[in-house]
């Protein structure tokens, strides 16, 4: 019995080995690794927040004048600085929530995006968003309602966590806020809740989001056949399972090894400008200038090249999606031929055999 997740290897490899062939290849490349990042196959980085009162003394440094009216004063000062720093705080928490929204809803959108380039073997950066953004705001309210489901659930692990370690040091004298056996179900329950949301987001990025994409459906209704495909095809969506996990660990090494490849050289230019920057310091103001200019023309430089680098990876990833769901789209269609095909010859020997009897 062939199965389509394993068929699908060699024309996923096919296509990605045309798509990176022919001319104009490198304003090609350069298009498809940026479509790449934007559907959110390539985003790192982390968000820090601003330490408030680092550099502040709670407890003045002679412990032995620590008096109540001193506590109040500070107490006073702290609530004082919390206050007038308040609406900045929240200033950068609805900031970080805008961009954090905002680069979601391109990541739902450009993933459509770049199905359709691959498809069409011409990627388009602006040129394909009027027609997938309805589709793109559609995953992007579900992939909300899914974080948001998410973080209840790590909500109610950490709650019982804590219940279940103030039940662990009540002997110690602690006094726990909730029972053993309510801290212990709640863990479980969130559990099972973040184990199912797990399940759902795979269905939803792995079958719903192809669905949508090839056979032009809104999200309810790729959900409908998701489950519907994952019900009479089990087989298939297993293997298909196993073979997109040595896929992502055959991609993680080797990204891993082209991320040493590539850190080799940018080190090299890292302590370069380090040591010009030495040996000119900060007396010379336009040679410093030109360091920070060439600096930051660099930087970008090994940015453009390390998405480029790892543009062909993700296009065989996704040509593995989009070449498995065409094959068992077309097993499926094939199945519901044959069927019907069969209803009607059974449909029509009890009609002969009706007529004969007669």
């Amino acid at each position: 019995m062939a199965f389509a997740a394993l068929e699908a290897l060699e024309p996923a490899i096919e296509k990605t080995r045309d798509f990176f062939s022919g001319p104009g290849l490198g304003r090609k490349w350069l298009k498809i690794a940026l479509i790449v990042w934007l559907s959110g196959v390539m985003v790192g980085g982390t968000v820090g927040l601003p330490n408030f009162g680092s550099g502040n003394r709670l407890f003045p440094p002679d412990s032995a004048n620590f008096t109540a009216a001193a506590a109040n004063s500070t107490a006073r000062q702290f609530s004082n600085n919390l206050g007038a720093a308040t609406p900045l705080l929240i200033f950068a928490i609805a900031l970080i929530v805008a961009l954090a929204l905002a680069l979601i809803l391109v990541r739902s959108v450009y993933i459509f995006v770049l199905f359709e380039s691959l498809e069409r073997n011409e990627p388009q950066i602006l040129g394909y968003l009027s027609k997938f953004f309805a589709k793109g705001a559609m995953l992007f309210l579900a992939r909300i309602a899914l974080g948001i489901l998410a973080l209840l659930g790590v909500g109610g692990l950490l709650v019982s966590a804590i219940g279940i370690a103030g039940n662990l040091l009540h002997s110690a004298g602690a006094t726990p806020q909730m029972g053993l056996g309510e801290s212990i179900a709640i863990f479980a329950a969130s559990l099972v809740i973040l184990l199912a949301l797990a399940v759902a987001s795979w269905i939803q990025e792995s079958v719903a989001v192809l669905i949508m994409y090839r056979n032009d459906r809104g999200l309810a209704q790729g959900w409908k056949e998701s489950v519907e495909l994952i019900r009479k095809e089990p087989l298939e969506i297993a293997v298909f399972v196993a073979v997109g996990i040595g896929i992502s660990i055959a991609i993680s090494i080797a990204a891993m090894i082209l991320l040493i490849a590539y850190l080799i050289p940018l080190i090299f230019v890292i302590l370069l400008f380090a040591f010009l920057l030495a040996a000119v310091g900060l007396a010379n103001p336009v040679l410093l200038a030109v360091i920070t200019a060439l600096a930051l023309a660099v930087a970008l430089f090994f940015i453009i090249l390390y998405l480029a680098l790892n543009a062909p990876l993700s296009v065989f990833h996704s040509e593995y999606l989009l070449q498995f769901y065409r094959l068992i789209l077309g097993k499926k269609e094939m199945n519901e031929r044959n069927e019907s095909q069969w209803k009607s010859a059974a449909a029509f020997h009890r009609m002969n055999g009706r007529r004969r009897w007669r």
